[in-house]
């Protein structure tokens, strides 16, 4: 990792997030590459909203799939962290997607992959993943916590979910064997548990 990229590291001035090309959770658009993206709704609350959303070595396990490109983000000041899982700030700017990031602040917050870093060769989450964008996976073999699928998702080789797992759209999961908590999908907005989701 060279200086620059160091220093970021070890300053915590940084997150990880999603996005689908640079539009967020419920579409909010962030500045390009290399400008300063502010929050409009800004609280310095350690609790969801009112943020830029992401996950740094502090607080991570909310793995929230926006979209297929990963981004790693400077941020103006140190991120709050928000229940252990994620952080937030009130500035931030892309510095860096996909096989651009440098691999230690990926592994820093438990993303493995096979080969260069972007969604696709992702092969396991250890913590929380929530697929809330179209997403091919196709290198996922398991996530260590809960999954959630409100998108259609690819995960064609995932095997294993360490906790729950909840389906509220199409998802494709031909390999998975083993799911340590409860299974079941949303039909109609309830909630219903079934032995295994196919």
């Amino acid at each position: 990792m060279d200086d620059k990229y160091t220093k970021l590291f070890d300053s915590g001035k940084w997150m990880i997030r999603t996005s689908d090309n640079g539009k967020s959770y419920q579409g909010f658009p962030w500045q390009p590459i290399g400008e300063w993206t502010i929050a409009p709704d800004w609280n310095d609350q350690p609790e969801c909203g009112g943020g830029l959303h992401g996950q740094n070595n502090t607080a991570f396990g909310f793995c929230y799939i926006a979209g297929q490109r990963l981004e790693l983000c400077e941020t103006k000041d140190t991120p709050i962290a928000i229940d252990g899982n994620k952080v937030k700030c009130h500035e931030a700017k892309i510095i860096a997607v996909d096989e651009d990031i440098p691999i230690e602040f990926l592994e820093a917050i438990g993303l493995k992959f096979k080969g260069r870093p972007s969604l696709n060769p992702l092969t396991s989450v250890g913590g929380n993943l929530y697929v809330h964008a179209k997403a091919n996976l196709p290198a996922l073999t398991s996530v260590g916590g809960d999954l959630h699928v409100d998108a259609k998702a690819d995960l064609p080789a995932l095997t294993s979910v360490g906790e729950d797992l909840y389906v509220h759209a199409k998802a494709d999961l031909p390999s998975l064997t083993s799911v340590g908590g409860v299974k079941g999908r949303y039909v109609h907005g309830k909630f219903v548990k079934e032995e295994l989701i196919k």
